[in-house]
């Protein structure tokens, strides 16, 4: 699950942690991030699917706010590596705790479980040329981090990315649409 902390501080104007989220809180620890194998398996194919990932629930008792989302593309069939973007709880380096606020690290590549790509939900965005899903990953990659609020989450920052997306050409704005609509359950909506 992608929601941050329970221990919220309500605010009207949105609040961003520093640096994407990508230190723990004094600024100074790196965080433990997870392997990103872009170093061995490189994203060098032509036009590719991309598709919102919506999690398994953990459970029964799971609310469609409260499962993981990411947009990915698959990058080698046989082992299951896929280019994703999202927004993750992190822990720095030397500790047993999670950061309370999310991070992003930036589009990664990481062999996903089997049971996430096919218990889960792939929700077509768009067929995207190398350029554009470039395009979109330096997007995602600038993109900021809410601090923990109580409502923003994976799904919203992952709306965010799909609307400068939308501005700028790069994805068609009625299939993302579709997509976010199928993926919340119709409580999220592009704007």
């Amino acid at each position: 699950m992608c929601r941050s902390s329970e221990a919220e501080v309500e605010h009207k104007v949105p609040h961003y942690v520093p640096h994407q989220g990508r230190m723990a809180p004094d600024g100074v620890t790196p965080l433990q991030l997870r392997m990103n194998m872009d170093w061995t398996i490189k994203d060098t194919h032509g036009d590719l699917p991309v598709y919102v990932l919506v999690e398994p629930p953990p459970d029964s008792r799971a609310k469609p706010r409260d499962l993981h989302w990411m947009l990915a593309w698959r990058v080698q069939e046989e082992d299951n590596f896929w280019r994703v973007i999202q927004v993750v709880r992190e822990r720095p380096v030397g500790s047993d705790f999670m950061n309370n606020y999310l991070t992003n690290s930036g589009p990664a590549t990481h062999a996903l479980l089997t049971s996430t790509t096919r218990q889960g939900r792939l929700i077509y965005v768009g067929t995207l040329s190398r350029d554009q899903r470039r395009e979109l990953e330096g997007i995602a990659e600038e993109h900021p981090v809410r601090e923990p609020d109580g409502t923003w989450n994976c799904q919203n920052f992952l709306v965010e990315v799909l609307e400068l997306a939308i501005a700028r050409g790069i994805v068609d704005k009625e299939t993302a649409r579709k997509a976010i609509a199928d993926a919340s359950g119709g409580t999220l909506v592009l704007e």
